[in-house]
């Protein structure tokens, strides 16, 4: 007994649809990943370094004076130490 084969169903790197989706998250990941080491390879840079920052960090003046009003209550201050 012959099982019908019918259209072939289509490769999974050549379906937007499937590229697109959420379960395809981790391969869209894995390509920016790979492409970037391959522009960064064919430029010859053999390393980086990567910075993260926060844009909502508080100036010298914010962060003494938020110390302050927390050392006034009576509040935790130690993680604030610099060790």
């Amino acid at each position: 007994m012959e099982t019908p084969l019918g259209p072939k169903p289509t490769k999974a790197y050549k379906s937007e649809e499937f590229l697109g989706s959420r379960g395809a998250r981790q391969v869209r990941v894995l390509c920016e990943m790979s492409d970037t080491e391959a522009r960064l390879a064919s430029a010859g840079i053999e390393g980086t370094v990567l910075f993260f920052g926060s844009a909502r960090s508080r100036t010298h003046a914010q962060f003494a004076a938020k110390l302050a009003d927390m050392q006034s209550k009576g509040e935790d201050t130690t993680r604030f130490e610099k060790t």
